[in-house]
């Protein structure tokens, strides 16, 4: 469709500056105000996420509106069919005109807390960083628009302050697409903020900034960002249009190798390709899936790194699997209890990721080693872009096509229902890897999850973590992530507890010394 016959949707936004004499103001709030032009008729007009797991948006009472009439109120009303409930808001009549909605975006002055994905928005030494999701309300259809983003007074700005999205730079950007895709994954950050490049060199599209998962999914080298931005606990990122956030902690360089670093962007990069629509729970193991398989595999390809790294990375993602203790559970168990603990949020991305190692296997079996797990994963991107259903449904039938139906539904079920998954020895053998069995100690903090930022309670008798010196009780300073720590059976967890008003440093293994079976590659090239 033309550009010019599409509806305008402007997104205005207004930092609010506060100063406590220190010599930079802080930014506290955003007052935003959206334009809708050439809307047809919504009802509802629109959509927001209240929440997505244990992190909350923005809340918002009761919105107003106006048009070339005059004011008019909204009415709104709350979806809680599902965990993650969502906003509508409705007119009261028939808008004239232009709609016009203002409201003021207050993010919370703590650093973020809670299990759950990155979309908050929220304020970060003296700034303001977050996703559109996190705090815009957004039309309730997903057509394309054109999607206008201005910051008011960007030229007036105090001294050192500066505003920026996943859309660009400068006071004014415009981009052509769906609401949902666009604006709910667009990342906003103004404070003052340091860039690298430095903000004096321009960033060119096509300049090479675009990661190498750009490439491997066809798309065009376009500018990509990187958002910072430290939080309370942990470590980790999330994907946005064009970009990514990475959050960290003062703790983060003491428990992140460059290793880790360089694996955990790939992840991201590639997660605005490993996409589903519409958006499911049900379906996050192919979403995390496909992000760990092709962080390694993407890289690897394109020659971005060694074969070393290729293998060491493919067999900690296997073994993160097989020793994280949810094997057996059923994917709707899995699913129903997913925030509660770092074991079975991680089950989405091992057990999608063998899963899909697996199919690999399976596709180049059935085709003679014409097709593989590629063919079928980028089949199923190019349907997601036409705004076809794109489902775990889809991915099965799809897979159909190659193995045959009976195969495919079988293999689907086998995941869901928790039967372990052994890839085929030869799977990967195009890469020159073999699978071989090869048990490792399973996965164990030693205590209650729960305790992390509380005290200990829980502690198993004669585990790693009694042994290393944690007692019953001990107050939780700080410590490490957990899932960084089972990344790989190399990685150790440390936990910093107070004692005697003294803070004492406890470093262990968290594992039992009980193996589960577990399979290895082997690179049979070296």
């Amino acid at each position: 469709m033309a550009a010019d016959s599409l509806p305008h949707l402007l997104v205005s936004l207004t930092p609010i500056f506060f100063s406590s004499g220190a010599s930079t103001p802080e930014v506290t709030a955003l007052r935003v105000v959206l334009t809708l032009t050439g809307t047809p008729s919504l009802d509802p007009m629109l959509y927001y996420l209240v929440n997505d797991g244990a992190i909350k948006t923005i809340p918002y009472g009761n919105l107003s509106a106006s048009d070339s009439t005059g004011p008019f109120p909204l009415t709104s009303y709350l979806d809680t069919n599902s965990s993650n409930a969502v906003r509508y808001w409705s007119a009261t009549r028939q808008p004239v005109g232009d709609v016009v909605i203002r409201f003021l975006a207050t993010p919370p002055a703590a650093l973020g807390v809670g299990n759950g994905p990155r979309i908050d928005l929220r304020r970060d030494q003296g700034g303001v960083v977050g996703l559109g999701q996190g705090f815009i309300p957004r039309p309730a259809v997903d057509d394309e628009w054109n999607i206008t983003v201005r910051w008011e007074g960007l030229d007036k700005f105090p001294w050192g302050m500066r505003a920026v999205s996943s859309l660009g730079e400068g006071a004014e950007t415009t981009i052509q697409g769906r609401p949902g895709r666009v604006l709910d994954k667009t990342y906003f950050a103004v404070g003052n903020l340091s860039r690298w490049p430095p903000w004096e060199k321009r960033l060119e599209d096509g300049d090479g900034t675009g990661p190498f998962a750009m490439g491997f999914f066809g798309e065009s080298q376009d500018s990509f960002r990187l958002f910072w931005r430290k939080a309370g606990m942990g470590y980790g990122g999330a994907g946005g249009f064009r970009s990514f956030l990475m959050e960290y902690t003062d703790l983060a360089a003491e428990e992140l190798t460059t290793d880790d670093l360089e694996n955990l962007v790939s992840h991201e990069s590639v997660h605005g390709y490993a996409l589903m629509n519409p958006v499911r729970q049900e379906d996050v193991w192919y979403r995390e899936g496909v992000a760990v398989y092709y962080a390694v595999m993407a890289p690897f390809l394109a020659g971005a790194v060694d074969r070393k790294y290729f293998v060491r990375w493919m067999n900690n993602n296997a073994q993160s699997y097989y020793t994280g203790g949810t094997t057996g559970m059923d994917w709707k168990y899995v699913l129903d209890h997913y925030w509660t603990s770092t074991e079975l949020v991680r089950t989405s991305y091992f057990r999608g990721f063998i899963y899909l190692a697996q199919v690999q296997g399976l596709i180049s079996q059935a085709t003679n080693g014409s097709k593989g797990l590629d063919d079928l994963v980028l089949s199923l991107y190019r349907r997601y872009k036409t705004d076809a259903v794109t489902q775990s449904e889809q991915f099965v039938s799809t897979l159909a096509d190659y193995i045959g139906q009976t195969a495919a539904d079988a293999s689907f079920h086998n995941m869901t229902s928790g039967k372990l998954i052994i890839p085929e020895p030869g799977s990967l053998a195009r890469f020159g890897l073999r699978m071989v069995r090869q048990d490792m100690e399973k996965l164990e903090l030693g205590f209650s999850e729960s305790s992390l930022g509380r005290n200990i309670s829980g502690l198993i008798p004669g585990s790693r973590a009694e042994e290393a010196g944690l007692r019953e009780g001990d107050e939780v300073v700080r410590f490490w992530t957990l899932s960084t720590a089972a990344d790989s059976v190399e990685n150790q967890m440390r936990v910093v507890v107070k004692r005697d008003g003294k803070e004492v440093v406890i470093t262990y293994f968290p594992r039992s010394r009980d193996k589960v079976e577990c399979y290895q590659w082997v690179d049979v090239l070296s």
